[in-house]
Parts: structure tokens; sequence; C-alpha cells
């Protein structure tokens, strides 16, 4: 299905948009315990609010917490800066106008934006916007821009590193050859952070290209030469990875680069093969593949290519989920903590947003491993397999969102396991609770963005900027129905034969508030007023007789006094309290009873652009008395339930008796267009203006008329008023 420029991704962004469920109150929570405690948490729950509203445009969280959020220094503000671009995946048209404040500024003007690392992450935020839209007339000139910034970062190494991303992630696997000169000009520099970053945007542009293409195979053949000379690891791995994303889809095509890499003596290339395995074969369930992955994960020297080889069983047999936990299980339980983590993330992927009970059943008790990266691992994994899961679908999902929540308060837990606990808390959740990894479309077929951006979100274990690249692999999972205007009616609809709790949005977490304190009565003790008495007793004593004795009477009764005020208050608060509870026990009752009356419905109808998971498809269908058939339902053609269909209109009327949406972005900063002005129009003044007139002259008049008679009233009534004065003087 064909469609002009962005309107495919104008479209994901409208509904992600409009259909968003975050629960802001997880963030907020978050937010509370670990303030004023670790830097590291602090930009872990920047990335996780960033999971939390992936492309839905709300950014109202940080514009609320602007300040909390220039906590971060260094690298920690150039990830937060970045995070804006996950936030606005897609708004590709003002992308300039979001990032203004935060870009460069020409002729080296600093005094508006004084951080180069702001500035290098919102160079890396634009790519991150712009990844969406590949292609497309909107990406042309950010390409270029792009390429300018790099040119003219030099040595800055925050600028360079987000330009060298950004060009990596808006040309993604377009293989344009203006982009590649520049990145290869930034890999010469000999500079680790700008060389790992150029690299890493090499193998972007050119991931899933054929291997026949002589500009892919010159890159590859640099990657390898370069990747033997350098001294800088952070260089030697980024080409390592680079030429791991080359390999996407190539299958048999990548075995030469593979072996090349897999029998280097050095680690870091037999690391980027065992990805390149994952990528060439992933969803192809090879056993070829998995064997020979297998024979790494328990034969290889390093733990990084072990780690690496386990986690690409999970990308090579992501389509048949049901068969990794039994791979891996044996795995899972080895002495080595980094095969036990590759175990976790390897089903965690394979699983993605199934519920699967044996996954879960693995994954579990690994939340309590002894190493706190593997717990980490864990929570990463189980996230991902809850992901647009509640706990009618997935009873366990409940317990593990509390488990998430007790982890980041709990004192005696490693940043590293509550890094894990914040990041799974962003990611179970991501994108309003509307999206999902994507490593397949909806029809099976691959998704290069899907794998090549989790490839990438997984070098966040050397480098916490990539966190961000998950955002890539991360898709809709909606219902949409356009008519042949390319509008959305209003009246088309879904039926699904399922109870509405089944598919429901996880219940949001409600706000603590603070219980009302009843004000109660001080009452004194007897013995306090018996005391203060006798006391009172002996100093008056003193004095005089007849005094004391007064004194003493008066003690007396003030102490029957407060005896009485005592049984006063006692009572009015037993009262106070009988009626609260029996208020309470009266409202609870009416919500039962209304509950045992309104039996849940068997099935429940989605409007035109809904969230429809990949579960809830095969029990749906389109209403068959519907003005509006999917294209091709009357051919019989088999027409899958969800994703964007064609409408036809079966009723011609049905347009005009509808209400028909236009598919358009959400407004920039959550502001409503401005209004048109209105159509040129000529004003005469009506027929009767003349009668208005007069009438108009008249009322005047009446009203002197009556103001004379009030003056007369006035006047009589304050003649009676001074004869009634008179008459009192006399």
């Amino acid at each position: 299905m064909l469609f002009k420029d962005t309107f495919p991704v104008d479209l994901r962004m409208q509904f992600l948009n409009e259909a968003c469920d975050t629960d802001l109150v997880v963030l907020g929570n978050i937010k509370t315990k670990i303030e004023h405690r670790s830097s590291v948490l602090h930009n872990a729950a920047v990335v996780c609010h960033g999971y939390l509203q992936a492309g839905t445009a709300h950014d109202q969280f940080l514009r609320n917490n602007l300040e909390w959020m220039g906590n971060a220094s260094h690298w920690a503000k150039f990830t937060a800066t970045a995070s804006i671009g996950v936030i606005h995946a897609g708004h590709a048209k003002e992308s300039m106008v979001l990032l203004g404040p935060y870009l460069p500024r020409s002729g080296g003007d600093t005094a508006a934006n004084p951080s180069p690392y702001s500035e290098g992450g919102s160079l890396y935020a634009l790519g991150l916007v712009h990844s969406q839209t590949v292609g497309t007339s909107a990406n042309r000139e950010v390409l270029a821009y792009l390429g300018t910034q790099l040119r003219d970062a030099g040595p800055n190494e925050p600028l360079a590193h987000g330009a060298c991303l950004g060009l990596g992630l808006a040309a993604l696997g377009s293989a344009d050859p203006v982009v590649y000169e520049s990145l290869r000009e930034a890999l010469k520099t000999a500079d680790a952070v700008i060389g790992e970053a150029a690299a890493y945007g090499i193998g972007l542009l050119f991931a899933g290209r054929s291997f026949d293409e002589p500009l892919r195979k010159e890159a590859e053949k640099e990657l390898l030469e370069y990747a033997k000379a350098t001294a800088h690891e952070k260089i030697l791995r980024g080409c390592a990875v680079a030429l791991a994303l080359m390999c996407y889809g190539a299958e048999e095509d990548c075995e030469p680069l593979t072996q090349t890499l897999g029998h280097d003596r050095d680690p870091v290339l037999r690391y980027g093969a065992m990805l390149g395995i994952g990528l060439g074969y992933a969803g192809t369930a090879s056993n070829a593949a998995v064997k020979r992955l297998l024979h790494v994960a328990v034969s290889d020297a390093s733990d990084d290519v072990r780690r690496a080889a386990i986690i690409s069983i999970g990308l090579v047999m992501h389509r048949r989920p049901a068969q990794v936990p039994r791979l891996v299980t044996l795995l899972a339980e080895s002495y080595n903590a980094h095969v036990r983590y590759g175990a976790c993330l390897a089903v965690g992927i394979a699983a993605a947003g199934t519920g699967l009970p044996e996954a879960v059943d693995l994954l579990e008790p690994m939340l309590d491993d002894v190493v706190d990266f593997v717990r980490q691992g864990a929570m990463l994994a189980l996230a991902m397999v809850y992901m647009q899961k509640n706990e009618v679908e997935a009873p366990g999902s409940k317990k593990f969102r509390k488990k998430l929540a007790d982890v980041v308060g709990d004192k005696h837990m490693s940043t590293m396991s509550k890094v894990g606990s914040i990041l799974a808390a962003g990611l179970i959740d991501a994108g309003g609770r509307n999206t999902a990894l994507g490593l397949t479309s909806r029809l099976g077929f691959g998704r290069m963005r899907g794998a090549v951006g989790l490839v990438m979100w997984l070098q966040h274990w050397y480098w916490y900027p990539l966190l961000h690249f998950l955002s890539v692999s991360l898709t809709p999972t909606l219902t949409a129905g356009l008519n042949a205007d390319l509008k959305l009616p209003t009246k088309f609809s879904v039926t699904c034969a399922a109870k509405p709790s089944q598919f429901a949005y996880p219940k949001k977490k409600e706000e603590k508030k603070e219980a009302k304190k009843l004000k109660v009565t001080t009452v004194e003790l007897s013995t306090t007023a018996k005391a203060r008495a006798r006391k009172t007793a002996r100093e008056l004593k003193r004095t005089e007789s007849s005094a004391s004795a007064m004194d003493v009477d008066t003690d007396k009764k003030a102490e029957e006094d407060a005896k009485g005020g005592a049984e006063e208050g006692k009572a009015e608060a037993k009262d106070e309290d009988k009626m609260d509870t029996e208020g309470e026990g009266e409202d609870e009752a009416k919500d039962a009873d209304k509950k045992d009356d309104e039996p849940e419905p068997t099935s429940f109808t989605l409007g035109n652009l809904a969230r429809l998971t990949p579960a809830q498809a095969q029990l749906c269908a389109y209403a068959e008395d519907s003005k509006y058939k999917p294209v091709g339902a009357e051919l019989g053609l088999g027409v899958d339930v969800g994703g964007v269909v064609m409408l036809q209109t079966i009723d011609a009327s049905a347009d005009e008796e509808d209400e028909l949406r236009e598919v358009k972005a959400p407004a920039v900063g959550g502001q409503e267009e401005e209004a048109p002005p209105p159509e040129p129009f000529e004003w005469a003044p009506p027929e009767n203006d003349t009668s208005n007139s007069a009438t108009a002259a008249a009322e005047p008049a009446a009203g002197d008329e009556k103001a004379d008679d009030g003056d007369a009233a006035a006047a009589d009534g304050g003649g009676d008023a001074a004869d009634g004065a008179a008459g009192t003087e006399s």
C-alpha cells in the first residue's frame, strides 16, 4: 500500500497521540524515590520517560519538571536532550521548531545554549525524529543540515557524536553516497568517541543492503581494514557492530563475512560475528545458525562473545517463541552470569508481547539472581514479555509491576538492579501502552528497523546513550480504516468477540492522598485536674483560709466541667466514626450490587483508529451491517483485521451522512492550530431599522416617567419619616 510522503507516519502519530494511556503516576513515584540519590538513576528515569511517551508527542512531564531535567550534566545531558526525539518520533515537518532551542547556533553563538552536550543531543534527537520518514522530502533538508554540522563540529566530541548518530538514523538503509562520504571522513579522525559513532552511522546507512552493491562492498572493506588497524577499542567495537548491521537478511550471503569475523583472534570482532549471524538469519529459525550459536555460547573464551551468541538465538527464533525457553533452559542455569543474562534477553526478544507462560516460568526465578546485572536482564526481558498485557491476559503482570516499584525504593538493592527496574517500567508500557517490539510486520515479513534498532539498543551495555534506539524498534498496534479520500469514517468499526476486561489497558495507579484528620476536642485527665487543684489549695492556704476554701470549690467545679467535656467529646467522635463507617458500607454495598446487576458483556466494539493487539485481532471481525467494507472482501479475498485498511463504500450516501476525520499529525507542544479567518461577507442593516429606532426612543421616555414616579414616592416617604421624627421629639 503506497501513500504520499509522510502520510503513514502522520496516521501513526495521530493514533499514538489520541490513544495515549501513559500512567504518569508511575514515573512520578520513580522521580520521588530517586531524587537526590544518583545521577545514574536520574538518567535511567529520563530514558524511562522517553519509552513511556515514545511517538506520542506528549511532553508535558518534561515541561513541568524542567528544573529536575536540568540536573543532568555532561553525557547525561546529551541523553536527556536526545529523549525529546524519542517522544516526537515522526514529527518530521516540525522537527527544527521542536529542537530549535537546543540546536547549535550559527556563527558559534553559544549564548542561548552554552552546553555542547545539549547541542550534540539535539542532533541525535533530530535523527531519532526522522528515522521514521527515511526517503521522504522531509529528510533531504535534515540530511544536508546534519552533514554541515558534522563538518563544522571539528574536534567537538559531543557535537560530532550526535551528528554521526543522527545521520545514520535519518538515512537508515538508504546507502546515500553523500552521507557515506561524510561519515567516512569522521571515522578517519582517530578520535575514539567520534570514530565509534561514525562506524555506527555507516552500519545503519547500509543496513539490509544487497551484498552485490559496489558502494556497500567498499564500505565493508574499509571497515574491516580500519578495525584491524585501530588501537581504540571503542572504534573497533563500532566497526564490528556496523559490519553486523550490514548482514541483515542476507542469510547465506553473509557467511563469508561472519566466518572471517568469527575466526579472528580479537574477541570484539567475534562479538560482531555473533550479532551478524543473528541479524543475517533473523526470524528464519535456521538449524545451522542456531547450532553454530549454541556451540560458541558454551566454548568461546570471551564472556561478551558468549552473551552475544545466546542473545542472537532470540533473533533467529523470534517467529517461534515457544521453542526458545527450551533451547536456553540449561544455559539459564549456567555458572557464568553473562550466559544467564544472555538467556534472559534471548527469551525476552523472542517472546515479546506474547505473555508466554514458559517464558515467564524461566524468567521469574532470575529476578532474584545473586548477580545484579542478571537481575537487570530478567526485568528487561520480563517487561518485553508482558508488553500490552493486563492482569486478565497475564495474571503475573500485576505482581511483576509491583516488584518493579518495590525494587526502586529498596535501599538494599544495587544501582544496577534499580536501573533495570526503572527501564523495565518504561518498556512494559512503551508508547503510551500502544506499541510493541516490531521484529516482523503484521503480515509476517521481516522488519529491518525493528531488528536493527534492537541490536543497537543492546550496545547500551557499553554506551548508555544508545538506550534510545529501542524506540526505532517499536511499532504501533492499531486498526484504522480509510476511505477513497484517505479520511477516517467515524461509523466504521470492528467487533471483538471477547469481554472488554480481557484486552483493556492495565489499571492506572492512584495518587496517594493524605487522610483527613478529625479535629478532636482536647480532654484533660482527671488526675491532672486533681493535682492542679491540690497545688492551688496549698498556695492559697498560706494566705487566707476563706479564699482557699473558695478556690477549692472552684477547682472542684472545673474538674466536673472537664469530665463532662471529655464525655461529650468522646460521644461526638464515636458518632462521627459511626456515620463514616455506615456511609462507606452503604457505598460499597451499592457498588457491589451494581456490578452484580450488570454482568460484563461478551463482546464490544472498537471505533476507527483504536488499539488492536495481535492477540486481540484473532477474535475480531468487521461488522457485517456496516456501510463500509475492506477492499477485496467482495472478491472473497482474506482480509486480516488490524493495521491500515482501505475501505469501499457500499452505500453511496455513507460519506455524506458520516463524519469524516482528517489524518494529521498532532500540533507542536499540544497546542491546537489557529482557526482560519471567516470568509468575506457584506453586512446590511435590517429592514425594520426605523421601527426599531422609534421603539428604542420611546423606551427611555417611559423610563423617565417611572423615574419621576419613583422620586415622588421617595419624597412622600421622606415626609412621613420627618413627621415621625417630630412626633418622637415631642
